[in-house]
């Protein structure tokens, strides 16, 4: 095996390789590094992506595959699996890879889920909603299971079924009052029907629980301008636009906001500080 001496050696020729853009050979060094080094997974996602780009997919799943096996505790890792088979492959090969996770002894909710977001993807809401529903009749009151009502309640709000989703939403806030996800999902429920006062209710109680959310922060802003309080929802968005380190899209929302709020001036100088931030973002110079 290499010692620390040769594994610094070869990163340091890999990367004078990739810098020279001699590709073909940047493969052949990635197979030294992982035959030494097998166990580290950044050069087997680094061989993955060289095969995958020379169209050679089976030595591409190889390689995620082994990733998937050095992690057994880590569903990530298996799941990158199907996400690459869906890639390179199509869905229908993604989902034989999802339900044989599934199907495993002491599978994890998380393989269940996967596929449920690939019914719905391909348009197969009913067939999400049954796997869902099964996941949560199994899973009451584990964590696994309230993924599953979450993702059932996504799918009740889309239907405008809300007394099923405040069900499912209730029930995880009774046994977690501090759910901020399940919180920002009721919310988002509440806002769909322009009850602003309950959705702001729980939106200042998941950012109490959650105060960097920028999503939450959001939420918070449109929720306070349906309501008609203007300047609370102006310093929620201030609040996001600094948390988001001047997130593009979220400085156009508040620009806007300010130059229907009339404060032009405002609004310039916090145009012109993040193209000074985030000048190469094109999103700020149109």
């Amino acid at each position: 095996a290499l010692d620390e001496g040769d594994l610094s050696f070869n990163v340091i020729r890999l990367g004078l390789l990739e810098k020279l853009d001699r590709v073909e050979d940047i493969g052949p060094q990635l197979m030294r590094l992982v035959e030494h080094f097998p166990k580290t997974d950044r050069f087997r996602e680094a061989l993955a992506r060289w095969h995958s780009l020379r169209n050679e997919f089976d030595e591409a799943e190889a390689q995620y595959r082994a990733i998937a096996e050095n992690n057994p505790k880590d569903f990530q890792k298996s799941l990158d699996v199907a996400r690459f088979l869906n890639a390179a492959h199509g869905p229908a090969r993604a989902r034989e890879e999802l339900v044989r996770l599934a199907s495993q002894p002491d599978a994890l909710v998380e393989y269940d889920l996967a596929i449920a977001a690939l019914d719905i993807r391909e348009g197969d809401e009913a067939a999400a909603a049954e796997r869902l529903d099964k996941v949560i009749a199994a899973h009451k009151g584990t964590e696994g299971g309230g993924k599953a009502a979450m993702e059932r309640a996504k799918i009740h709000i889309r239907n405008e079924e809300y007394a099923a989703a405040d069900a499912l939403l209730d029930e995880l806030l009774r046994v977690d009052p501090k759910n901020a996800a399940a919180l920002t999902l009721r919310a988002s429920r509440y806002l769909v029907v322009d009850d602003n006062e309950r959705a702001i209710r729980d939106l200042r109680t998941a950012l109490d629980v959650a105060p960097d959310d920028v999503q939450i922060m959001m939420m918070l802003a449109s929720a306070y301008e349906r309501d008609g309080s203007r300047e609370l929802a102006l310093e929620r968005m201030a609040a996001a636009v600094q948390r988001s380190e001047f997130e593009p899209s979220i400085v156009l929302r508040y620009t806007q906001a300010l130059v229907e709020a009339q404060k032009i001036d405002v609004a310039e100088s916090l145009l012109m500080d993040a193209i000074k931030r985030q000048g190469d973002r094109r999103e700020l110079l149109v």
